[in-house]
């Protein structure tokens, strides 16, 4: 992989997308300069299906334009050895269980979401 790829990968890994990897050189994004004029087009074209990740990507590549470089932090420790970043991978659910999810922790907390301050009265 030449270092161009290689900032590609540390780029989406930043991000917990390095999965995309791949799929990102595979379609000629293989340049953090030419990753900076990814939009929604070329998200379907590269294949990211998730909303979660495209807004990701598509929030990383807007703070890409503004700043010219990658947006990310490369940690070291005192002796100057290189820590990976430790990237967790994204649960997936489908929406029965979100909701199942989401109930159970509303329920937990007491939250009812027809009361205030969730809805405005109708007048």
């Amino acid at each position: 992989m030449s270092n161009a790829n290689s900032s590609v990968e540390d780029w989406l890994r930043s991000l917990g997308l390095i999965t995309y990897t791949e799929a990102f050189i595979d379609n000629g994004y293989d340049e953090l300069d030419i990753c900076k004029e990814i939009g929604d087009e070329d998200l379907d074209a590269i294949g990211v299906v998730n909303p979660r990740d495209r807004t990701d990507i598509l929030n990383s590549v807007a703070r890409l334009k503004q700043s010219g470089t990658a947006v990310y932090f490369v940690l070291e420790d005192g002796g100057g050895n290189y820590i990976p970043p430790q990237v967790q991978p994204r649960e997936r659910h489908d929406k029965l269980k979100l909701k199942m999810l989401l109930h159970e922790k509303l329920v937990a907390q007491k939250i009812s979401l027809a009361d205030s301050p969730y809805t405005n009265p109708v007048s």
